[in-house]
């Protein structure tokens, strides 16, 4: 009974040894897969994985399941939102039940038509209001003060000479008064008096004062001009000559017939320009 049990033990470690010293491909077969199942479940972010065992060695063959992307529901409003502030909405994926969210825009006013709470007048200005049918805010803008319907100036103070007065005027619409400086009263002067005569080229001044305020005013007399009424070209009044191209061509023509040289004419054109005495004789003497 030992021996033949030792020789059955024997038998199954030479077909053990026989199998681990063989190659593996030494008793290839064909594979009989069964059917795919699902080893790792695709979900909306990431990708799955099925398999398939062979029913004779259990090798297993794989391939990957595509994700399948988020199913979400419509938006809907979480926080509404209004003319000033920006809402939220929010939708949910049907499968991952994950939550996304996103801002609203804000809507615009409503606003209605201006209307005058205070009227301007001439103090202060007016304002106008308008509020939104939507949120109830309200709005406001000012209106310009009317313009004061001033009255004509009015002489309370009356000026001088010296010391301005006092105007004033009113406004019809309220009770504001206005005043400011009149201007200064006009001088009164009495007549003109001669401080210096005018001569032919140079001229002469005259003075007056204002008999309330004894303010001294100043004036010039013009130049009173040459007076030539023998038409010899030298003033009947300071002895000058009137005209210079003049006289000297008259000074030729008279000594010309008298046969006079250069020298003769040119002197007496000189007595004629200055008519006055050359180292005390008197040589140039108006005839």
């Amino acid at each position: 009974m030992r021996k033949r049990i030792t020789s059955i033990l024997l038998v199954l470690a030479t077909i053990i040894t026989i199998f681990a010293v063989l190659p593996v491909g030494a008793f290839a077969h064909t594979h009989r897969y069964g059917a795919w199942y699902v080893y790792k479940a695709a979900t909306c972010t990431e990708e799955g994985e099925s398999r398939r065992l062979c029913n004779v060695c259990e090798e297993y063959q794989t391939r990957v399941i595509k994700k399948f992307g988020h199913s979400f529901t419509v938006w809907t409003t979480d926080v509404p939102s209004d003319c000033e502030m920006y809402g939220t909405q929010k939708r949910r994926c049907n499968r991952c039940h994950i939550q996304e969210e996103r801002q609203s825009p804000s809507l615009t006013h409503r606003w209605g038509l201006w209307c005058t709470t205070r009227a301007a007048t001439c103090k202060e200005a007016g304002e106008q209001t308008r509020e939104c049918s939507r949120c109830g805010k309200k709005d406001f803008r000012p209106i310009t003060k009317k313009d004061h319907k001033w009255s004509g100036w009015t002489v309370t103070v009356a000026s001088t000479c010296t010391v301005a007065g006092k105007q004033t005027r009113s406004c019809s619409t309220c009770d504001s008064t206005e005043t400011v400086d009149a201007s200064l009263a006009n001088h009164t002067y009495g007549s003109w008096t001669t401080t210096l005569n005018a001569a032919c080229t140079t001229t002469g001044s005259r003075e007056r004062f204002c008999s309330v305020c004894q303010y001294r005013d100043e004036g010039k007399i013009a130049a009173l001009g040459h007076r030539d009424e023998d038409a010899d070209g030298i003033c009947d009044v300071c002895e000058q000559p009137t005209n210079f191209q003049w006289s000297f061509l008259k000074c030729c023509a008279e000594h010309e017939s008298d046969g006079a040289n250069v020298f003769v004419r040119f002197f007496c054109f000189m007595r004629q320009l200055f008519s006055k005495s050359i180292f005390g004789v008197d040589i140039f003497v108006k005839k």
